[in-house]
């Protein structure tokens, strides 16, 4: 059993998603998501409308959050 604080733990991983969504560059995040496997997607969606990256950037906006939540955003993987 993953140990909930050591770094393969899925809690871990969304916190930080979270983390560098909210405090991360508007190019930073873009790269993020660009690398995200899509079972992170709900919680990066997540993370977008709470974070107010939009304001940053506003093609991070509805439209990614609603795509992201309907699983059809390509990835770089």
């Amino acid at each position: 059993m993953d140990d909930i604080l050591s770094a393969d733990s899925i809690f871990v991983r969304e916190a930080a998603i979270e983390e560098q969504i909210k405090y991360g560059t508007a190019t930073e995040v873009a790269e993020l998501l660009s690398e995200l496997p899509p079972e992170f997607y709900s919680s990066a969606a997540s993370a977008l409308a709470e974070s107010g990256v939009r304001n940053k950037a506003s093609f991070m906006g509805g439209k990614l959050i609603d795509d992201m939540l309907k699983g059809d955003i390509n990835n770089s993987r």
